[in-house]
């Protein structure tokens, strides 16, 4: 337990790692020591060794559903890390498989039925994914995750007040729940509810300071408020050392109408990046905004030679 309290509530995955291969010396006949480092060597992207750990400790106690859960989780992993190289060991067929034979251990679990349901969505199976929630939910109504999940299926359906209402239940069974207050406030965002979303975006940035998606969406909301200037503070200090940003933040801007700040975001981006078919099409449009129709084509035929995919609609819009 102390190991899962370092891990997951203060980011110590070492500290926990210890804790864990301290449980696993001192109780080899439990498994939760096993399983604990099982998942803290993939919290350490280190999906191979972790699934090595966790055979081991299916072949050892299999007749325990936390064990199909640990499976899953280390197959249902894309990437090692975020923007990282593939999963050598992602497979969402084995994730499928090992749910499902949790759930036959304990068919009323409701971390089990989630996390199936995470799967369901991203195969884009969404009634099947709300039908574990459900289930869930009537094990333990109280389940911040399904609550989560059930926001996510929500959107995913374009049911925005549904999700925003499933959202709003869960950040009540747990405020510390980032990811909730990030998704509610681009759900708000959507709905056009810039105060809304600015205030779900200031509380996920107090649980994670200086995350530069949360500062670029929270941009991208004062933009929709109108307020260019806080905009660009937002935009400046996600900037600070990642300029593999500008492009994202120039159509942010682009798409929320701001063309004097997504054109200069543009002209950033091209100095970076002279090559850059996103940026020329934006100052393209900003081109023709003011009547420039010469530099706008010009700028399109730079853009469309270098374009991934010249035939696409925008260039030849």
């Amino acid at each position: 337990h102390a190991g899962q309290t370092l891990a997951d509530r203060l980011g110590q995955v070492d500290a926990a790692l210890a804790l864990y291969e301290q449980a696993a010396l001192v109780a080899p006949e439990e498994p939760f020591g096993h399983l604990g480092r099982a998942q803290i060597l993939a919290r350490k992207l280190q999906y191979e060794p972790a699934l090595e750990q966790a055979q081991k400790a299916a072949a050892r106690f299999g007749n325990l559903w936390e064990v199909y859960n640990v499976l899953a989780y280390l197959h249902g992993q894309k990437t090692l890390g975020p923007g990282g190289a593939p999963n050598p060991i992602h497979s969402p067929a084995r994730s499928f498989e090992a749910l499902d034979k949790g759930i036959a251990l304990h068919p009323r679990s409701p971390a089990l039925l989630c996390n199936r349901g995470v799967l369901h969505v991203e195969a884009d199976r969404l009634s099947d994914a709300e039908a574990d929630v459900r289930r869930a939910l009537e094990v333990e109504p109280n389940w911040e995750p399904a609550h989560r999940l059930l926001g996510v299926i929500r959107r995913r359906q374009n049911r925005l007040e549904e999700a925003i209402q499933s959202y709003t239940r869960a950040v009540e069974l747990d405020p510390a729940a980032a990811e909730t207050w990030f998704n509610r406030a681009n759900v708000y965002t959507t709905l056009g509810r810039s105060q809304e979303s600015i205030a779900d975006f200031d509380r996920f940035l107090e649980l994670r300071p200086g995350n530069a998606v949360g500062l670029i969406r929270r941009g991208g909301a004062r933009l929709l408020g109108r307020d260019a200037a806080g905009a660009r503070a937002d935009f400046e200090a996600a900037l600070r050392g990642e300029s593999r940003y500008l492009s994202a933040i120039a159509t942010l801007a682009f798409d929320s109408g701001a063309l004097p700040l997504a054109a200069e975001y543009a002209d950033r981006l091209l100095r970076e990046d002279p090559e850059d078919a996103n940026a020329r099409r934006i100052r393209a449009f900003s081109h023709l905004v003011r009547g420039e129709d010469a530099a706008a084509e010009a700028e399109l035929q730079h853009g469309v030679s270098r374009a991934k995919d010249p035939t696409h609609w925008w260039w030849q819009a």
